[in-house]
């Protein structure tokens, strides 16, 4: 839980620290892509790489979270497998003893003839 609260920390004071460069640097500058040269201030270029390096961490910490669920299931389906393996050798072993007292009973009754 503290480890919860002091990740919300840092990412707030990054978050702080981004927008006060943000609202400092509003000097134009040339954005050049593949479609074409885009003029933009400074601080809007540095917000959006902000944005696209977030949703990029966010991306992978949703694939590690699918991840440990598949781990997680994984390991419940183990301890399933377990128990039925257990059950299934306790119901042998039920099996057997109830043919040992039919075994016994019988060899019982034939020398009592």
């Amino acid at each position: 839980m503290l480890i919860r609260y002091a990740t919300l920390a840092v990412t707030s004071i990054l978050l702080l620290l981004v927008l006060s460069i943000v609202v400092t640097n509003n000097q134009a500058v040339q954005l050049n892509t593949v479609f074409g040269a885009l003029d933009l201030s400074c601080g809007v270029t540095i917000f959006a790489g902000t944005i696209c390096g977030g949703l990029f961490v966010f991306s992978l910490s949703l694939m590690n979270l699918k991840k440990v669920e598949s781990q997680k299931r994984k390991l419940e389906w183990d301890a399933q497998d377990a128990k039925l393996v257990a059950e299934i050798k306790s119901d042998r072993e039920k099996q057997l003893e109830a043919k040992i007292s039919t075994l016994e009973a019988a060899l019982k009754s034939a020398l009592k003839k």
